[in-house]
């Protein structure tokens, strides 16, 4: 049902104060003119609602609306309408008061142009907040479309953001989303964590229990971003314009470029993409992602903490790792994950979902986790394979798949060997520096 604009600005002007009987009951005066004594019996309810934070502002105007005294005034036409100033102050109060200080303070849609530096209308435009870039043409639409196939099977759509759209994401990524940290246990696309510090907590243990999320990024919905950004603290409109910078509904034609035999596209397609969600190839998604899943974070980590069990989350990788005891209890807390996933908004991918002892090989990110952190067997021995054979015929004989900066990826790999483990590392690096110094040799004649 539409909010009345009347009672959506009353709301707005109420919450832009302190969330007290004193506060609340003195700014209704000036919004009504005068101090009718049903005001203070309305104000008590509504504090007495939300004793701890206040309601959203479309909440608040719902409740409102359905005060049958103000719902009177406003159907004689006698409800005032909030001032301008009362209305700016109102803006300006809540940006001064943002849940963290460093963020930008962006009170309207045209400061928030200014500030990424675009026309509003511009602005406007690449938001799409009427929805018009699903039925655009591929040469005007905001996004570019490809599909990757999953290494398990299955295929992923990739949504890449052109140019001056993915400069505003960037933006925002580096002046507002990188300002709220996410939950301790996110170890996905944060500075100083990886999937070795994801992994690390879970080695020696007598189990660990691993699970995935399906379609992690599509299945953050754009009503969930929207409440993020309203969450920090802007008002509606900036919050919304955030929100449809930073997600995108999939035109209905990209179905019909999948892959031949790709039958798990349709029902994610219409169920996922073509609403408002997170695109998988635009910067800000990991963020807000991590941020999305705050909650689910909070309850899994309390969920774990009763069982006494450890709990890190890598993008949509989930760990759970214990003793005897958590072992014990692995059915009924495989059960119990389930339903929190699915509580809160998100789906399990139950194939993936792995219980490993310690007698088995316990492997996740790519890592074995069942004494020490560790690189499995085989591709430590693939390295060393590559190098024994650089040495006898030179770097470029091992380039098998032409990749444009071989010898980087190698160190690459190479050094994460050797933060997983240092002695196998080391080896490695000697035989790498000794390649090195090889091809810097001029060839015999």
């Amino acid at each position: 049902m539409k909010i009345d604009p009347v009672f959506l600005d009353m709301a707005r002007v109420l919450l832009a104060h302190p969330w007290d009987r004193a506060a609340v009951l003195a700014c209704g005066h000036k919004l009504l003119g005068r101090k009718p004594k049903w005001w203070a019996a309305a104000v008590e309810k509504f504090v007495a609602w939300f004793p701890t934070r206040p309601p959203t502002a479309a909440r608040l105007a719902r409740l409102l609306a359905a005060h049958p005294r103000l719902a009177a005034l406003r159907d004689k036409d006698k409800l005032p309408q909030p001032r301008a100033d009362l209305l700016r102050e109102a803006l300006q109060y809540q940006v001064d008061h943002l849940r963290y200080p460093d963020l930008p303070k962006l009170a309207t849609p045209a400061q928030l142009a200014d500030w990424l530096n675009v026309p509003e209308p511009v602005l406007r435009w690449l938001a799409d907040i009427k929805c018009l870039n699903a039925r655009q043409a591929p040469a005007v639409q905001n996004y570019r479309y490809h599909w990757v196939a999953r290494r398990r099977g299955g295929h992923r759509l990739i949504e890449a953001p052109k140019e001056i759209l993915k400069r505003l994401q960037r933006q925002i990524l580096d002046r507002i989303l990188d300002l709220v940290p996410p939950h301790d246990v996110a170890h996905g696309f944060r500075a100083g964590r990886s999937i070795l510090t994801h992994a690390a907590p879970h080695t020696g243990q007598i189990v660990v229990i691993k699970f995935d999320l399906k379609d992690y990024f599509p299945s953050v919905a754009g009503k969930r971003v929207g409440s993020l950004f309203r969450w920090l603290g802007y008002p509606d409109e900036v919050a919304w314009l955030l929100t449809c910078l930073c997600t995108t509904i999939t035109p209905a034609a990209v179905e019909a470029t999948a892959p031949a035999g790709a039958d798990d596209v349709s029902l994610t397609f219409q169920t996922l993409y073509r609403r408002r969600h997170l695109p998988q190839g635009a910067p800000t998604s990991p963020a807000v992602a991590n941020l999305c899943t705050f909650r689910l974070d909070r309850r899994l980590s309390g969920l774990a903490a009763k069982l006494g069990a450890r709990y890190t989350r890598y993008a949509d990788d989930l760990l759970f790792s214990g003793d005897a005891v958590f072992a014990r209890k692995r059915r009924s807390f495989i059960a119990c994950v389930y339903r929190v996933i699915l509580e809160e908004g998100f789906q399990p991918a139950f194939r993936k979902t792995r219980v490993m002892a310690r007698s088995t090989r316990q492997l996740a990110t790519g890592l074995i986790l069942n004494e020490t952190l560790n690189v499995p067997r085989p591709d430590f021995d693939e390295l060393k394979a590559i190098l024994h054979n650089a040495m006898k015929h030179g770097l470029a004989s091992q380039n098998r798949a032409g990749h444009p900066h071989f010898v980087d990826s190698l160190r690459g790999r190479i050094a994460f060997v050797s933060q997983a483990n240092p002695r196998r590392g080391a080896k490695l690096k000697l035989k790498f520096e000794a390649v090195l110094e090889n091809e810097k040799r001029p060839a015999s004649t």
